[in-house]
């Protein structure tokens, strides 16, 4: 398996002339799609471009790259970002994928690096399906839940199952990190995944492991115990859901009500201002007050290029 081929190098500003976009393909939602989030994913410039050989995926707010754009509540505000894929050229089953990047930095921002699987309904719909969560971290400098600072300076690395919604086996297969750096310098974030399991690096160093038991991931996820459901991977391989094709996704998504962002975590400055159990005006709340997050988001560079997510390589490896 080449292990060269999911890089770009280039070093025109916010040219895609050596960005392989027959490889790596934007999706563009509608924000009725995205509701669970607050951001409109869009195929622009401003917010995927690569510079001096890094892909930059950044979030902007309404039309503009300008962050001095008005801090005033208007109904029509808008977050825009990119989320790409290899879903439609490059799918694999197993192997050793390698994913150097540095995090963004602004409060509410969501970066994930995570595969789905190309047939997502050949066990049934999320999470039967399986999904798996490579690196994932808030971009709020200080985030505090339980003495732990869950933001910029934490990552977690997960795998996603179960029969149904609701019935999520996440918590047997997940991992977290703290370091001081994860936003201010460049990492390399190892997904090794083989027929027997998951071993997940940061750096040189074990994140954590998933060697499912005998009974597969509905032994792990203890589903038996909690649930009136059949195993949806009963006489299937070992290691389903996850034995079949996936493919790799980039994006950072700001926000929303899916929980990521704990009501009960305490801000840096300033409380969160949505609820998740208020879905009806969490957006609304989150925009009006821009004035507070925006202001985070530039950090160290007038022009907001911290509150990217930077990637300078993915490389993929046959086991």
């Amino acid at each position: 398996m080449n292990n060269n081929f999911l890089t770009w190098k280039s070093h025109d500003l916010r040219s895609y002339e050596d960005f392989n976009r027959q490889i790596w393909h934007s999706l563009v939602t509608n924000i009725s799609e995205t509701l669970v989030d607050f951001q409109k994913y869009v195929d622009s410039r401003d917010n995927s471009y690569t510079q001096d050989g890094i892909l930059f995926i950044r979030p902007t707010v309404t039309s503009t790259n300008n962050y001095g754009a008005p801090l005033k509540y208007d109904s029509s505000d808008m977050v825009y970002s990119a989320r790409l894929s290899t879903l439609a050229s490059l799918l694999f089953i197993y192997g050793r994928l390698e994913i150097r990047a540095k995090l963004p930095t602004g409060d509410w921002l969501w970066p994930a690096l995570w595969l789905m699987p190309k047939e997502k309904n050949a066990y049934g719909e999320w999470p039967r399906c399986g999904e798996i969560d490579l690196m994932e971290s808030r971009g709020n400098r200080k985030l505090i839940q339980n003495d732990t600072n869950i933001g910029a300076k934490q990552i977690g690395t997960t795998l996603h199952f179960g029969p149904a919604r609701g019935f999520d086996g996440w918590r047997h297969a997940h991992f977290t990190k703290n370091q001081y750096n994860l936003n201010t310098e460049f990492h390399i974030y190892t997904l090794i995944w083989s027929p027997f399991g998951f071993e997940f690096y940061l750096d040189d160093d074990l994140i954590g492991t998933i060697y499912p038991p005998f009974g597969g991931f509905w032994e792990l996820g203890e589903f038996e115990k909690q649930t009136n459901f059949s195993n949806p991977w009963e006489d299937q391989s070992y290691i389903a859901p996850f034995d079949q094709y996936f493919y790799i996704i980039m994006n950072i998504a700001v926000g929303g009500i899916s929980g990521y962002f704990p009501d009960n975590a305490e801000n840096l400055n300033y409380k969160k201002p949505w609820k998740n159990t208020q879905p009806e005006t969490a957006r609304e709340d989150f925009f009006k007050a821009k004035r507070s997050w925006l202001r985070s988001w530039p950090y160290m560079n007038e022009n907001g290029e911290d509150s990217a997510m930077q990637i300078d390589y993915v490389r993929l490896y046959a086991l």
